[in-house]
């Protein structure tokens, strides 16, 4: 898997502006870009009992969601959600639960006092079905 990845500064805006229209929950979704840019996003609802502290995403709209993508002739590139309160770093519930192999997982933090953060993860299969962890250069592009 590559070592970085470039969003647009309008899809990077949109996470942004998501997660603080939700500041009390997690949101989550789908990215899409074609080649190595990153570009849009598909908001997906967030249907977890607690969604202060998790995501789940509701199984229809996902399977739309990957539809719009396949249409727009684009690829499933990442899949995104926020942490209200906590820094930008995957949770071990966020690891646990990761359940696509070679794409990347953004995460948005509202939780650092003024300052959004967004970081991007691999989540990658270790022997013994164990998961690693790997951050990954983000860079936002235009």
């Amino acid at each position: 898997m590559k070592q970085s990845i470039v969003l647009t500064r309008v899809l990077s805006n949109k996470l942004l502006m998501l997660a603080q229209k939700s500041p009390e929950n997690e949101i989550c979704g789908l990215i899409s870009g074609k080649d190595d840019i990153l570009d849009k996003c598909y908001p997906v609802k967030n249907i977890a009992q607690d969604q202060k502290t998790r995501f789940e995403m509701e199984p229809r709209q996902l399977l739309d969601s990957m539809r719009l993508i396949r249409e727009d002739n684009a690829t499933f590139k990442a899949v995104y959600h926020s942490h209200p309160v906590t820094a930008a770093y995957p949770s071990l519930r966020d690891i646990q639960q990761a359940a696509y192999e070679d794409i990347f997982y953004l995460i948005i933090s509202l939780g650092t006092k003024g300052i959004l953060e967004l970081r991007a993860y691999d989540f990658y299969n270790e022997s013994q079905g164990e998961k690693g962890v790997r951050e990954i250069e983000l860079s936002i592009q235009g």
